[in-house]
């Protein structure tokens, strides 16, 4: 779940990918879960990113991030 820092903070856009940090290679993938997201392809991979359904004002977005089966031991960033 993707929040704002306070309660009366609201957000109209967002887009998330998940990247190894050293290589910062786009890594994953992130299921449809509803209609206020979609799936964005980025670098030619499907589904490698999230991005808002629409520009309505909203306090939060929820999200699965799904990791590739193999990855090499290092930090991820979702950004």
């Amino acid at each position: 779940t993707v929040r704002d820092a306070t309660s009366s903070d609201r957000f109209k856009g967002i887009l998330l990918v998940a990247k190894d940090q050293s290589s910062q290679n786009i890594l994953g993938n992130w299921p449809p879960i509803d209609s206020s997201v979609y799936v964005v392809s980025c670098d030619g991979t499907f589904s490698n990113g999230i991005t808002q359904a629409s520009s309505t004002t909203k306090s939060q977005i929820q999200a699965t991030w799904t990791s590739p089966s193999t990855i090499a031991q290092g930090n991820i960033v979702i950004r």
